[in-house]
């Protein structure tokens, strides 16, 4: 049996080792113990696989080998047919079978010392693949033995953040059995993990990990590069066509596993310069790539960059197999890549989609305590709250401080870039409930970022759908950096500048108590609202607000830029977009509406309005806008679809304030009178379609 790794020698081990290796390796082996069920490992291979990593964790005590081996044992047992609970109890049978028979055995060695430490092993071991709980997340991987290195560390990392992995893998080498693989899944997953050219995925990349080829160039060389593209371009449209879910896609580091013998040094360094010139060229494609498939589809695709792990690892060193056996053969790589991995998985679990930042100030924007001695902005933790601001994530202030000696001079924020701001001396939780109301948002859009683990502790108690970081984690300002990633480009217009305006619109309606008729207080607003069908440029937009929306959302579901453009092409359906502007400034676009009409009847699948122009009856308008102008003849019906969900009352009573009656299934409106749109808005429409009962 050969045994690989490093550590320091434990005399004992060695010892129980020597004396018992062989026989434990047989014990293991035989019976109806855990080979592999796929096939293609024999119970040897496989025992031996285990036999390894149990004299390397009680030879170094690094848990890592511990982990490791629970991964292997769980790898074996990922048959997609099988449910998560029969999964852990086949591997907790599993254990408790190597157990009994790897305890049996090193109890006949001279050590009694390490039959207990094997035995706490085997504890940590069954508990690691039994243990339950947390929320689910679905996670769909897309590559090859690499996510096996991940999952060794990164499932029991999820569980510490309330994340029960459910994991689903395409790992076929034929390129056209996986892309087909991709478009028969019809589970939902919450992440896609795509990894193009770990180890051996990618059969054009592979050349450059041979030492035979290590003078490879020219047309060789390009045609390589090309047909490594193409494969990526490819999977990158259909993964973006079918899965709505976050996408993240590894770019590579191009390095080569092995046992660190003299001949793997040599290959490794014959292949380093071709391996460093394929992997610039190839990341340069993926980089453009991930640009023109995220524009296509009106979202970001995330960038899984192994290059940054060169800034702590040597190419030799992320290489370096951790064990080898036929079974597993874990590298560096995959065990540095797994934190990565878990920071994309909890913004994408926890905060991807939430729509607030509330920020504490002491020791949380600045170090020190304001009005006990000077303060020192935190550059860094500022630029990365001015990110999220920059990619429409609002930014609001809970401190318990007195506002006058607040001083902001030498920040990279200030507080234009706060929607809002409770500086006072009230309970944390209270002022969560005033920004609350002051946004008209819900509470599980807002995350809370504060130093003091009472005060996130009070307001979870309070407010348990806010999300609370503690600012003295170095995590918790990565996490929000990751998030800034995944958002991309904001496409709508200053989001933050938006709820001012709002602040400010709000506070002009409540000065004017001596207005009774709220018409024309309403009308002194001189709000405008502009409906018009979507060009093509607008769609990304327009994805966005129907995702974002879950207040005024008829239909409750999400959409992609490409279903948009699907809908938008078809002859008989339509995109309406509503822009909306008053005296404080423009709103940008406010609402989506989409339609499908026939000879028959028309039909409203989805309306969405954003909860920053609600109560000025723009969705009157609309409405009003849709009888007038796609109604064929008098008393065509025109049928509005309701969605509850839990979050949509606001718009649950829309159709009904419209004339539309409930049928049991659907809203129906089929009243011949001429619509009257609220006096205080001043409606644009393109004035071909300003008939009443067009007839074409």
């Amino acid at each position: 049996m050969r045994l690989s790794g490093g550590g320091v020698a434990n005399p004992s081990v060695t010892d129980v080792f020597n004396g018992t290796g062989d026989r434990l390796l047989t014990v293991l082996a035989g019976g109806d113990g855990p080979a592999d069920p796929r096939g293609g490992t024999s119970p040897v291979e496989a025992a031996g696989s285990y036999v390894d990593l149990l004299r390397l964790y009680l030879q170094t005590g690094d848990p890592l080998y511990r982990r490791l081996f629970a991964a292997t044992l769980k790898s074996r047992f990922r048959a997609e047919s099988a449910s998560p609970e029969q999964r852990r109890e086949e591997a907790a049978r599993a254990v408790a079978q190597l157990r009994a028979r790897a305890l049996d055995t090193l109890r006949e060695g001279p050590s009694s010392g390490v039959v207990d430490r094997a035995a706490s092993f085997f504890d940590e071991v069954e508990q690691s693949v039994t243990t339950t709980g947390g929320k689910p997340f679905r996670v769909l991987l897309i590559g090859d033995g690499l996510f096996q290195d991940i999952l060794s560390t990164l499932e029991e990392e999820c569980l510490e953040d309330g994340l029960q992995l459910q994991t689903s893998f395409i790992d076929a080498q034929e390129p056209q059995r996986a892309r087909q693989q991709v478009i028969d899944r019809q589970a939902k997953f919450d992440a896609v993990f795509y990894s193009p050219l770990s180890y051996e995925q990618a059969a054009p990349f592979r050349q450059v990990l041979e030492w035979r080829n290590a003078t490879l160039s020219g047309a060789a060389f390009q045609e390589m590069i090309g047909q490594t593209l193409h494969e990526i371009d490819v999977m990158l449209g259909l993964l973006t066509a079918h899965r709505e879910c976050p996408i993240f896609v590894h770019n590579t580091v191009a390095v080569r596993r092995h046992e660190g013998g003299p001949k793997d040094l040599l290959k490794n360094a014959v292949t380093l310069p071709l391996r460093r010139r394929a992997r610039d060229e190839v990341n340069a494609g993926i980089e453009a790539l991930l640009a023109q498939h995220g524009a296509a589809s009106g979202r970001p695709l995330g960038l899984i960059d192994e290059t940054r792990l060169l800034a702590q690892d040597t190419d030799e060193e992320l290489g370096r197999t951790l064990n080898w056996s036929p079974l597993h053969r874990p590298a560096v790589l995959g065990v540095r890549l797994a934190s990565i991995y878990r920071d994309r998985i909890y913004v994408a679990a926890h905060l991807l989609g939430r729509k607030v930042v509330v920020a504490d100030l002491d020791n949380t924007l600045w170090h020190g305590v304001t009005g006990e001695g000077a303060i020192r902005h935190d550059v860094g933790r500022q630029s990365t709250l001015r990110r999220l601001r920059d990619r429409g994530v609002l930014l609001a202030v809970n401190s318990k401080n007195d506002p006058g000696l607040v001083q902001w001079k030498g920040a990279v924020l200030d507080p234009e870039d706060f929607v809002h701001a409770e500086i006072n001396w009230d309970h944390k939780a209270e002022n969560m409930r005033r920004i609350q109301q002051a946004l008209n948002l819900r509470f599980d859009d807002f995350v809370f970022v504060d130093d003091e683990a009472d005060q996130r502790e009070l307001v979870r108690l309070a407010v348990p759908q806010i999300h609370p970081l503690d600012a003295g984690d170095q995590r918790c300002w990565r996490l929000l950096g990751t998030w800034a990633d995944m958002l991309g480009a904001n496409t709508d217009t200053d989001r933050t500048a938006l709820y001012r305006q709002r602040e400010q619109r709000q506070r002009f309606v409540d000065a004017q108590v001596s207005v009774e008729d709220p018409r024309e207080l309403f009308s002194r607003l001189d709000i405008h609202v502009h409906i018009r069908g979507a060009d093509r440029d607008d769609l990304p937009r327009a994805a966005e607000l129907i995702n974002r929306t879950n207040q005024f959302n008829t239909c409750g579901s999400r959409t992609t830029v490409q279903e948009l453009a699907a809908w938008r092409a078809a002859s008989n359906r339509h995109v309406l977009l509503v822009d909306a502007s008053d005296k404080f400034g423009s709103n940008g676009t406010v609402a989506v509406m989409l339609l499908e009409t026939s000879p028959d009847e028309i039909t409203i699948p989805c309306f969405v309005l954003s909860c920053r122009v609600f109560g000025f009856g723009i969705e009157h308008a609309v409405i009003n806008h849709v009888k007038r102008t796609y109604r064929r003849h008098e008393g065509q019906p025109i049928v509005g679809h309701m969605t509850t969900t839990a979050h949509n009352r606001p718009c649950r009573e829309v159709y009904r304030h419209n004339g539309f009656t409930w049928n049991g299934e659907h809203w129906v409106y089929r009243e011949r009178n001429e619509p009257v749109d609220p006096q205080w808005l001043t409606v644009h429409a393109p004035r071909e379609t300003r008939r009443l009962y067009a007839t074409s």
